[in-house]
């Protein structure tokens, strides 16, 4: 497992969405088809009675080797825009036993506990350190303090998320696109949710970005182009 990333062209993720398992195995054989390079399983959209580290290792780990593609393991949190609402165990369990089988796992460095289940990551898999904000303006100081501090913490990765609802806000973003590529040794992605923002997932914005992401049978966050639509914007 490993995941190395081109500047040259654009790394795409492609997210599952799916409730059920048998719907995961769809979504993720309709993600490669459409020509993902990386598979992101959020496994938070899963029915919280499958929230569980052996159920979902067990499927995690046998499409992996079905399809071959990369994956990005995520749990993400009702705090940040996803459909977690279980206990901290749970969390760190599913994504620790995920370090075993996806070759990157996001953790919320927000989340309670999240220094110490990257350093158990690390060594393992590559960690994305991320942070997503639905409600606030974006802001560089934080951008960078973040940033700063998933560098510090040895993420492979790191990835922050803005809702953008100006002109002004998706200027930013991609102000701090430019600034984390020029001054950070870890690779990034500094993105614009909402449909203002799909010009930071996309062309020049694309290709400083560690990956981008586009939108699968449903979007995991609001902006999100398709995978012919960044293609083209890198061409």
């Amino acid at each position: 497992m490993g995941v190395s990333f081109d500047t040259t062209s654009a790394t795409i993720v492609v997210p599952i969405m799916a409730a059920s398992l048998e719907d995961v195995a769809l979504q993720w054989e309709a993600a490669v088809g459409a020509g993902a390079d990386i598979v992101e399983w959020r496994i938070d959209a899963l029915g919280p009675h499958l929230w569980d580290a052996e159920t979902v290792g067990e499927s995690g780990a046998a499409l992996r080797a079905q399809f071959g593609k990369p994956v990005l393991a995520t749990m993400r949190t009702a705090k940040e825009g996803g459909g977690f609402t279980g206990s901290a165990a749970q969390y760190r369990s599913i994504l620790r036993d995920a370090g075993g089988w996806a070759d990157l796992v996001d953790v919320e460095v927000g989340y309670r506990g999240a220094e110490e289940l990257i350093a158990e990551l690390r060594g393992r898999t590559a960690v994305v350190g991320s942070f997503h904000d639905f409600t606030t303006e974006p802001s560089a100081a934080t951008t960078v303090q973040l940033l700063g501090q998933m560098q510090d913490l040895g993420c492979g990765v790191g990835k922050v998320a803005w809702m953008v609802t100006t002109e002004a806000d998706l200027a930013l973003v991609k102000n701090l696109q430019v600034w984390a590529a020029e001054h950070l040794s870890m690779p990034t992605v500094v993105i614009g949710m909402g449909p203002l923002g799909t010009e930071s997932r996309l062309g020049n914005s694309a290709l400083m970005s560690a990956f981008t992401f586009a939108r699968g049978s449903v979007e995991s966050a609001p902006g999100q182009p398709t995978v012919e639509e960044i293609r083209a914007s890198v061409i």
